[in-house]
């Protein structure tokens, strides 16, 4: 709950946005480097163009060697001794760094080429000039390079005109409206993100360094994701598996110490499991009923069907990104080829590269999972949000086949203007009117509940209602309806010594179409000893009216909502007996504080 609060702040709230740029920008200049570095050079060379050119420059300073020097100390070359010493000067005046614009080529005097050494090495850092020798025939010395070394190119990662595929990668997350509208709640999407963005970048860097030291990273990166949400437990698989391949490409496992341990950091998920096990209702498939397995390849079509509307909604009442939808699944079979191409080829692909296509099972993993799940429908308010990882990988297909294609390096140029026309055609319009958070009309009670605390703010008071937490995270004190009903005789006694200044209760009422008639259900229902009067109410549905009442008074005596008396355990059947433990287990861990 802590953490919960604390995303609400608006300080941690863009921190956590800034991770999530940082995390994509790192991975996408890992994979595109070559392209940034040519995009950073453009952009160096225009700003040194706008510059003032009459301006004396006070940063740099020229020693020439002029003929009034070799007049005065003999012709060139001077002694590698002297050149040591017009060095060691420089350092004297506090220079920063050394361009010598002399070329030394080959040995000459060994006291004197050690005394150039060790001035060259000493003091500021010093840059000397280099013979490129370009035929393909030479050889690479000390002191020169040889030309024409081997280097694998790319028309589409070294096109001069191509633009950053992070400007693009970050263009497509920013004109999509649902990770916007995660930035303002308290779970976990966008840490989520941010620890699968971290968890790519740290297999990229494994793969190059193999090392125990980015094992160590990679491993542990792993284990926080898979603690962030229940489902991106499947994220163990790529890193499990860019680990096993670097094992075998190197032909000897390579273990730390704080590896070997690793695997009992997992066990907070077997005990997950355990409870999971235990308490049916720990699955919430009473929400959407009539499903009796959690996970089903049957749900599969019905689900995908519930994603497609999402991703292809065009009306604006969903946070989706149309732009991003089109392209992305447009790129999603090339994007796949290019996966597969590159696992054939992983010992030939750059670490980059490699560590992605990998990855790119734990993305395929994820989807395929949610797509099974009882309640994988993307079109649902609720469960939307489990969509991200999914929209990222649309986002790193995008900008791989781009990045591939790259036509006529104009690609990126292009992308750009399709994001820039998404975003004012259909995200910008879309989060103005945000119709999906208005749908969301449980969101919407959050917050008139938050408002109704605004307007009390001594929170003295005592608030019923089955979503307690709400309250007690802000502060006031709130227990259950069936709380209230089973130990009525709390109530009575606080309410009779003025424990709270007040007493509430909330309740989500149903209205009848036919009638009109407003109708409570079962798990609201206080019962007839309790007598309401009504000071907070809104229709936030057509066919929900939400109440917030105050207690008058409780009629002391047995409680008119009868309570069903447990059955004797021994005229039970051991089935049955276990039925009862188990919905005692239940409801004993939901009146926990």
């Amino acid at each position: 709950m802590k953490l919960a609060h604390l995303l609400k702040k608006p300080m941690w709230l863009y921190a956590l946005a800034s991770a999530l740029a940082v995390a994509l920008m790192a991975v996408v200049s890992s994979v595109w480097a070559p392209q940034l570095s040519q995009w950073e050079e453009r952009l160096a060379s225009r700003t040194w163009a706008l510059a003032n050119q009459d301006a004396t420059e006070r940063r740099l300073v020229v020693v020439d060697i002029d003929e009034k020097s070799t007049q005065a100390l003999g012709p060139w070359p001077w002694p590698r001794e002297r050149v040591a010493t017009l060095l060691s000067g420089l350092d004297a005046y506090g220079v920063n760094l050394k361009v010598v614009d002399v070329l030394f080529d080959g040995a000459q005097d060994p006291a004197q080429d050690q005394k150039l050494a060790d001035a060259l090495k000493a003091g500021a850092p010093t840059v000397i000039a280099q013979l490129f020798a370009l035929s393909p025939d030479s050889q690479v010395k000390s002191g020169a390079l040889g030309g024409a070394l081997a280097l694998a190119t790319n028309s589409a990662f070294c096109s001069p005109s191509a633009a950053t595929p992070f400007t693009a990668a970050y263009g497509f997350m920013g004109v999509l409206p649902l990770l916007a509208q995660n930035t303002t709640v308290g779970g976990y999407e966008l840490l989520n993100l941010v620890m699968i963005l971290s968890t790519l970048l740290l297999a990229m860097r494994y793969v190059r360094r193999r090392d125990g030291p980015s094992l160590d990273a990679l491993g542990l990166s792993g284990l926080l994701l898979a603690q962030t949400r229940y489902e991106s437990v499947i994220f163990l698989l790529p890193v499990g598996l860019t680990v096993l391949w670097v094992w075998w490409d190197e032909r000897r496992p390579t273990l730390t110490n704080l590896g070997m341990i690793m695997p009992l950091l997992l066990l907070p998920y077997a005990f997950h499991q355990k409870v999971f096990s235990a308490r049916a209702s720990a699955w919430e498939m009473a929400s959407q009923p009539g499903f009796d397995r959690p996970f089903s390849l049957a749900y599969l079509p019905d689900n995908l069907a519930h994603d497609l509307n999402f991703f292809f909604n065009s009306t604006g009442e969903h946070s989706n990104s149309l732009v991003l939808s089109v392209l992305g699944f447009g790129a999603l079979l090339f994007f796949g080829l290019w996966c597969f191409k590159t696992l054939r080829q992983l010992r030939t692909a750059p670490p980059e590269r490699a560590a992605l296509a990998i990855f790119s099972l734990g993305f395929a993993a994820h989807a395929l999972l949610l797509l099974c799940y009882f309640w994988g429908k993307f079109d649902d308010p609720v469960i939307r949000r489990l969509s991200l990882p999914f929209n990222l990988t649309l986002v790193l297909a995008v900008v791989t086949v781009a990045a591939e294609m790259n036509w006529r390096g104009q690609v990126w140029r292009i992308l750009a203007v399709v994001i820039g026309v998404g975003f004012f055609a259909h995200s910008l319009p879309a989060m103005a009117r945000h119709g999906y958070s208005l749908e969301y009309y449980v969101g919407r009670e959050m917050d008139w509940r938050r408002a109704f605390i605004k307007a009390h703010p001594e929170r003295d008071y005592l608030v019923i209602d089955n979503n307690s937490i709400i309250w007690i995270t802000h502060l006031v004190s709130s227990t259950p309806v069936r709380q209230a009903l089973d130990h009525k005789e709390n109530i009575v006694f606080n309410l009779r010594n003025r424990t709270f200044t007040a007493t509430y209760v909330f309740q989500r009422y149903t209205v009848e179409p036919a009638t009109g008639r407003l109708v409570l259900p079962v798990e609201d229902d206080l019962g007839a000893d309790y007598q309401l009067e009504t000071v907070w109410e809104k229709r936030f549905t057509p066919l929900t009216v939400s109440r917030i009442s105050r207690i008058l008074s409780v009629r002391e005596g047995p409680t008119a909502h009868p309570l069903i008396a447990p059955p004797v355990l021994d005229q039970l059947t051991p089935l049955e007996q276990e039925k009862v433990r188990d919905q005692y287990l239940e409801r004993f861990i939901k009146r926990l504080p």
